[in-house]
């Protein structure tokens, strides 16, 4: 289906929802090949991005910061890391199909298995700094906020003052957004 599936692509490269749906399918066929799984889950990210999809961008990275998360829980036994794609369920409810609890999952210490750069700690900041940017291009603030709750204690743990500096700059544009958005609808009501 795979296969089926990634040469249907071109023949969709102009309807771009039926593209997603094939990316989406691409993905899910990879469910037990993390490195694969997350290479379509940012290609999907990339072609939501490039419509102005913003929000659906951010939920493309979302799950690819829970993919992550949920294999270096595995590899790495830091308390401030995330602890697997569980932490990830109040920004998305289907996260959970990050899992990597099923038999046929494969072990993140077999040979090129979770071996690309993502899968890191920098890999995992990375992926997370760009859900909130995204998120805050798709007017989706409170979700920023949710991100961001994940990235401090990564950032604490390592004394990064002046990343902290810019989160909290950023977490109080989002606020303020908020707050504005709260005004908008009181007045129009």
């Amino acid at each position: 289906m795979i296969l089926s599936d990634t040469v249907k692509m071109k023949e969709h490269q102009e309807d771009p929802e039926m593209l997603i749906d094939l990316m989406y399918r691409i993905a899910k066929g990879y469910q037990t090949s993390p490195d694969l799984r997350l290479t379509w889950l940012q290609n999907m990210a990339g072609k939501h991005s490039e419509r102005g999809n913003h929000a659906e961008s951010a939920q493309c990275l979302v799950h690819s910061a829970a993919l992550v998360a949920e294999y270096l829980s595995m590899l790495e036994d830091r308390k401030y890391l995330p602890v697997g794609c569980v932490t990830f369920q109040n920004i998305s409810s289907n996260v959970l199909e990050e899992s990597a609890v099923s038999d046929d999952v494969v072990s993140p210490d077999e040979e090129g298995i979770c071996s690309g750069k993502y899968f890191t700690e920098a890999g995992l900041v990375g992926l997370l700094e760009q859900a909130a940017a995204s998120f805050s291009l798709g007017g989706m603030y409170e979700a920023v906020n949710d991100v961001y709750k994940v990235l401090i204690p990564i950032h604490e743990a390592n004394r990064e003052a002046k990343k902290l500096c810019t989160i909290h700059g950023k977490l109080q544009e989002a606020f303020s957004k908020i707050v504005h958005q709260y005004v908008e609808e009181y007045i129009s009501a």
